[in-house]
């Protein structure tokens, strides 16, 4: 089941299309797995495990962490809830609420974090080029997962599912590559 799931991720194709000869059940069968394993944590508990790996290795850098956020075209639209995630702080009235304010600013820096936010009007993005860096390389590992670069789920759960195995297969890349 784990490997259509991978194959539906990777490739992008619909449930319905996933080829029998790959041995790992229907597409819908394959679905109900990733709903249920998402249910039960298993995405969450995988990533989680693969970060400490490579955090017991040192091979993060966690002073070059970034927050960022990406917008992904969604068939069928996306729920409200969906469309607005708190990030830094809770609650998030809105995505757009957390650009350039000094609530969000403050909220970074009790966590521990470095906010380079552009201030609207005053500074340009561009200025951000090496950070700003980080998180454009990190979202292209993401798109490389097909299924995620346009949201074609409808169900939250299934989504962050999707997010969640593909953050744990790119860890588990590095992983691989440390030797931890």
């Amino acid at each position: 089941m784990l490997e259509g799931i991978v194959f539906v991720l990777r490739t992008g194709i619909p449930w319905a299309s996933l080829p029998k000869a790959m041995g790992c059940g229907s597409g819908m069968t394959c679905w109900r797995r990733l709903r249920d394993w998402q249910e039960a944590g298993v995405f969450e508990r995988l990533h989680r495990t693969l970060l400490d790996r490579l955090g017991r290795a040192n091979a993060i850098d966690f002073s070059r962490c970034s927050l960022d956020s990406a917008s992904f075209p969604a068939k069928k639209g996306a729920s409200a809830s969906a469309r607005t995630r708190p990030t830094v702080a809770n609650p998030a009235p809105s995505a757009t609420s957390w650009y350039d304010y000094d609530c969000c600013r403050r909220a970074a820096r009790r966590r521990g974090i470095v906010p380079r936010i552009a201030r609207r009007g005053i500074e340009s993005s561009e200025r951000l080029g090496r950070h700003r860096w980080v998180v454009e390389r990190t979202l292209a590992w993401f798109v490389r997962f097909r299924r995620l670069t346009i949201r074609y789920e409808r169900r939250l759960d299934i989504l962050l599912g999707f997010h969640l195995l593909a953050a744990g297969l790119i860890c588990f890349g590095f992983a691989e590559r440390w030797g931890c």
